[in-house]
């Protein structure tokens, strides 16, 4: 397996970011943050170089033009991943690139990727949330999310939950994340996937 790709997929507050900071942190020789493209107003939270934040006109641009690999509307505001961010990590740049995706992105990225002839490149992770969505609520309600914006997270983390264990064949890991104070266990997940990244680099 050539790893050009770590791919992180769960409901939000699930300690995706989290993780995301440790690996940076751990391997910036071997990766790099993948930039997303959104709508929305940068968090404190958001890693850096994670997002390119536009307006809905330069967004709409982008679709029209076909520019985006994929889009999704959360919370009234618009993600994406321009495909010539994933062009630059496939041909120019040495270091894997990792991402936050919407779990049913990932086929997308997988597909494009076989079409450019590397078809096993993307080691995709799931954090699973069904038996504490009480506890993703109170992480979203510190972190300042609307009630809205609440519900519909939450609805979302449902239903991806439910899409992501019918659809097991595309992840590599399945983790969870259900304590209250979310940092500790997202970094016992992290330092797993931190070894598991290690065997794919540097294979024996």
């Amino acid at each position: 397996m050539e790893l050009r790709f770590i791919t992180l997929s769960g409901a939000a507050a699930s300690g995706k970011t989290t993780i995301a900071k440790a690996q940076l942190n751990w391997m910036s020789r071997l990766i790099v943050p993948v930039v997303s493209t959104t709508t929305r107003p940068p968090r404190s939270s958001d890693l850096r170089g994670e997002y390119e934040h536009k307006t809905r006109k330069e967004f709409e641009t982008l679709k029209k033009f076909g520019g985006l690999l994929w889009w999704k509307e959360i919370g009234g505001e618009f993600y994406g991943t321009r495909k010539e961010v994933v062009d630059e990590i496939l041909t120019q740049n040495k270091k894997a690139g990792i991402m936050i995706l919407t779990p049913d992105s990932i086929p997308l990225l997988k597909n494009y990727i076989a079409e450019k002839g590397m078809a096993d490149a993307v080691y995709s992770v799931y954090i699973l949330t069904f038996s504490y969505r009480h506890i993703l609520e109170a992480r979203m309600r510190r972190r300042g999310d609307t009630e809205e914006s609440i519900r519909e997270r939450l609805c979302l983390a449902e239903e991806w939950d439910a899409w992501a264990s019918y659809n097991y064949s595309i992840f590599d890991r399945f983790l969870t994340n259900a304590e209250e104070d979310h940092s500790r266990p997202a970094l016992k997940a992290a330092k797993f996937i931190h070894e598991e990244i290690i065997k794919l680099a540097f294979p024996r």
